[in-house]
């Protein structure tokens, strides 16, 4: 199961004003204070080689331009068929966090995960509590608590305060 989207700390109709201004459509859905946004193109083109190319994909200009846009807080995730969880967080356009499970994924060798500035990731969403339970679920190997890195993605959203319907596949 892949899916890219980004989670938006603002009300539907102001994010669906930014995504207009972008010009960008997609489906998005408002909870508990957020919007999910899944762009169409995210979900049609999202080519993994984006995420390993040193260049900014279409998955991190769009969390960076709406966050930007809004003066808010934004997360933007991929996961690849529950091989790779990679996110970037950003707070007025300025990336504050990111995170890549498995950096040597296309070179088909074993590196530890990459996580930056989690304390910053969890003061974003008002968790700065969390930050050490964070730090260690995207530092842990799968099958230590989780066996997918779809069900990383909903332990971090657990410890980010995000809401359910911020991991696809998940009821409330």
């Amino acid at each position: 199961m892949s899916y890219a989207l980004i989670v938006v700390k603002a009300p539907l109709v102001e994010t669906e004003a930014a995504l207009a201004k972008l010009g960008r459509t997609a489906k998005t859905l408002e909870d508990s204070g957020y919007t999910i946004v899944q762009d169409e193109v995210l979900g049609s083109q999202y080519g993994l080689e984006q995420l390993y190319s040193g260049k900014e994909s279409d998955l991190e200009a769009l969390g960076r331009e709406l966050s930007s846009e809004l003066h808010t807080a934004t997360f933007a995730v991929l996961n690849f068929d529950n091989d790779i969880l990679a996110f970037f967080a950003y707070s007025s356009g300025e990336r504050v966090s990111q995170y890549n499970s498995n950096p040597n994924y296309l070179a088909c060798s074993t590196t530890p995960p990459v996580a930056e500035h989690v304390e910053e990731l969890a003061a974003l969403f008002g968790k700065p509590e969390s930050a050490r339970g964070i730090a260690q679920l995207l530092g842990r190997k799968r099958g230590l608590g989780f066996s997918n890195e779809r069900q990383r993605h909903e332990q971090l959203s657990d410890l980010l305060g995000l809401p359910r319907s911020s991991v696809p596949g998940l009821t409330s």
